[in-house]
């Protein structure tokens, strides 16, 4: 059984890698492996780059995860790490998930803190997502390399079944799945993905009707999702937040507790009691809230990709409840933007009960099989696709490029 050999690889080899695409069992192999560790009395971390993929990892591990900063002990006073070359991580297996999105400093910063006498390594990915976006192509160099062990999981189990696993196992594989019909199509035998045909010309209109019905059946702002790939433009994710807004959150119809807060870009965004919101650059020193529970430290670290909610705003600050409660004042505010809609990007290791994943022909030139995966999988329950079929057909043969000129990978076939 594949999911098996992950526990030999990992007991045969300080570092090692499992990859699979959705469906093929990461999870199951990665708490069998958390249960032979605590039947062995060995201790454990569980991390990933950034906030969202620890906490997905946290809820399919059913253990603690972090993100690697904080794993690692980053101090928001110095900008550097506790654990390092003369402090090592005090674990006997280190869990990292979503290594594809992490850059090659802070995979390096995450390898100077590791003793392999006597901490082991695994690394977890999936070879179809998006390489991360800032330096570094971590996980392609790895598996290519040769190198380091490699436990690749290739069965899909539930095919057919689930909509959301199938159309993406379709997405993945390059299969143009979507006929030429006008009508809405289903996936799977619970019809977790629904194609809805929608043209440019009406796909907003399709969205804030989609989205105020989903509102009406019960589901709340922090459930749904919606995904673009592109910020700017009449269908990037500025404007798509601009009309959820006021569908999502009622404050948006009255003046009080507001902020307007001028962008980079030249435009505005006013943020409400209640907003989504989404952080976009590194805080590394966020005031926490001090409140009737102690605190011990005064900062926090708000990684890129955070996603929040917006308190309470008065004349002290704005209160966002991230992990969390900090203050922030309006110079921290141009580093957030709403969070109704995101990019496909930022997206990737997150998830939502429902993701409204809009692939319009004028995004075609963004879109390719990579991008459209990682937007489907965002999904636990339902992913609704507006777009037009011909678009997506076209696309999902369309691959992301994953080479980059690293040193990397000619450094560990020069290890061979």
């Amino acid at each position: 059984m594949e999911q098996s050999q992950t526990l030999d690889m990992v007991c045969k080899n300080s570092i090692s890698i499992l990859t699979g695409s959705a469906g093929t069992g990461k999870s199951s192999s990665i708490l069998a492996l958390i249960n032979m560790l605590k039947s062995n009395n060995k201790s454990f971390v569980l991390a990933a780059p950034t906030g969202l993929a620890a906490k997905v990892a946290s809820r399919y591990a059913n253990a603690l995860a972090s993100t690697i900063h904080k794993l690692l002990g980053f101090d928001v006073i110095t900008k550097s790490f506790t654990y390092g070359k003369n402090k090592k991580l005090p674990y006997d297996m280190v869990i990292i998930d979503e290594v594809s999105m992490c850059d090659i400093f802070l995979f390096c910063s995450l390898l100077e803190a590791i003793n392999f006498k006597k901490t082991k390594l695994l690394l977890i990915g999936d070879s179809a997502q998006l390489p991360s976006v800032g330096l570094g192509n971590i996980l392609y160099d790895l598996v290519n390399s040769k190198v380091i062990p490699v436990n690749s999981l290739t069965k899909v189990f539930r095919t057919g079944e689930g909509g959301i696993l199938t159309a993406a196992t379709y997405v993945r594989t390059s299969k143009s799945y979507l006929s030429s019909s006008l009508e809405n199509q289903f996936i799977g035998n619970d019809k977790g993905y629904a194609f809805i045909p929608s043209s440019a010309e009406i796909m907003m209109e399709n969205i804030k009707k989609l989205y105020s019905s989903l509102l009406q059946k019960g589901y709340t702002p922090k459930d749904i999702l919606i995904l673009s790939a592109y910020n700017k433009g009449n269908l990037g994710t500025n404007k798509i937040n601009e009309e959820i807004q006021l569908i999502a959150n009622p404050n948006r119809n009255f003046k009080n507790k507001n902020i307007s807060i001028n962008n980079f870009d030249g435009s505005k965004t006013r943020f409400y009691v209640n907003d989504l919101v989404l952080q976009t650059k590194n805080n590394y020193c966020a005031v926490n809230k001090q409140n009737n529970i102690n605190i011990d430290l005064q900062f926090t670290f708000i990684p890129n990709g955070e996603i929040g909610i917006i308190k309470n705003i008065s004349n002290l600050g704005i209160e966002i409840q991230f992990e969390n409660t900090v203050i922030y004042q309006r110079e921290d505010m141009k580093n957030l933007k709403l969070a109704y809609s995101i990019s496909v990007h930022k997206s990737q290791g997150g998830c939502a009960k429902i993701v409204i994943l809009i692939t319009p022909r004028c995004h075609t030139f963004m879109l390719n099989s990579n991008l459209l995966y990682v937007g489907i999988t965002r999904a636990t329950e339902k992913v609704y696709h507006l777009g037009e079929a011909r678009t997506v057909n076209r696309v999902v043969h369309k691959k992301v490029d994953f080479k980059r000129e690293t040193s990397l990978l000619n450094m560990l076939k020069g290890c061979d």
